[in-house]
């Protein structure tokens, strides 16, 4: 029988022979290989409520983007600033929202792994679907102040 120091090397050999095969295998999850590059999305808007400027990733009533597994998002949103709210939501559906419905439904706000933020600058998000689900739509809302927009202000798309 191994005393506490002989359990604890049994542990961290164990422990150290799992991070290595991990590291030469790859490790990628059951449902793929998380490496795949960004899709690089410039469709968005910019338009202007208020004192803020507000980039959409698309129209609410418009067909949202494909959001499957290990997909991200690079959405260039030209705020010229970092100092940025991000709000996501996700359907099941392309199209949650019927043209000119006054009670949008069938979308949820985003929460968890299934949208994760992994880069903020100062004209664009990467977002990133860290799951195994399938076939979620996006769509994304990105606000900014006007007093932390960059010099000049937002260019509008």
């Amino acid at each position: 029988m191994l005393g506490s120091a002989g359990m604890r090397r049994c542990l961290l050999s164990c422990l150290a022979s799992m991070v290595l095969t991990c590291n030469l295998t790859g490790c990628q999850t059951s449902c793929g290989p998380s490496d795949q590059a960004s899709v690089r999305w410039t469709e968005g808007k910019v338009v202007t409520r208020g004192a803020e400027r507000l980039y959409r990733s698309t129209p609410l009533d418009g067909t949202w983007l494909h959001f499957p597994s290990h997909r991200s998002f690079r959405l260039e949103h030209g705020l010229r600033t970092k100092d940025i709210v991000i709000q996501s939501y996700l359907s099941y559906s392309s199209n949650p929202v019927p043209k000119g419905s006054v009670s949008p439904a069938g979308f949820a706000q985003a929460g968890g792994e299934v949208v994760v933020i992994s880069e903020v600058t100062a004209d664009a998000v990467v977002l990133e679907n860290d799951t195994c689900e399938n076939d979620f739509y996006l769509f994304v809302n990105i606000s900014a102040p006007a007093a932390n927009l960059g010099a000049g202000g937002a260019s509008g798309r």
